[in-house]
């Protein structure tokens, strides 16, 4: 009788065991399907087209400022390391902004460029920029070249939508 019995409790433990580790797989499961979707929510849309930067547009590129620009480093904890760069951006125009594409670029101690990056900084969801109006934003970039000079990056308008 006594076999029977310690044969039953190991048996029944091992259902429990699997239908456990089966609620895990499946939690967890659900987790990286969550954090997956929330991320590619924040991840910059593909640009499918660029904004224009005819005559108009490079003649109001002088009323966009970018100042107060700071720039910061982080390492998440995968080891990636990311560059902040902050800005406030100005328009001292008299058209309102509803579209902004620019172009940064990070320079070696040479003066050579090392790193060009284009970033739409006011997209068809962000509200547009008024005359006479700034706006603080947050840039984040990936791996830097060790190569860079660690001075600010310039700034260039590529392309603006103006209304």
């Amino acid at each position: 009788m006594d076999r029977q019995t310690s044969s039953r409790e190991t048996g029944s433990g091992f259902p429990a065991a699997f239908a456990a580790g089966l609620v895990i797989v499946l939690i967890v499961a659900a987790c990286v399907v969550l954090v997956s979707r929330h991320s590619k929510s924040w991840q910059p849309v593909a640009h499918s087209a660029k904004l224009p930067f005819g005559p108009a547009e490079q003649a109001y590129a002088p009323n966009i400022h970018f100042d107060n620009i700071k720039l910061a480093r982080a390492t998440n904890l995968l080891g990636e390391e990311f560059t902040y760069v902050d800005v406030s951006l100005e328009n001292s125009g008299t058209q309102s902004i509803y579209g902004l594409s620019i172009s940064l670029q990070f320079y070696d101690p040479f003066k050579q460029v090392v790193l060009r990056d284009t970033e739409t900084l006011i997209g068809p969801a962000d509200p547009p920029l008024g005359p006479g109006k700034q706006r603080d934003l947050r840039i984040t970039m990936g791996q830097v070249p060790a190569e860079w000079n660690h001075e600010t990056p310039v700034f260039r308008v590529t392309g603006s939508v103006l209304k």
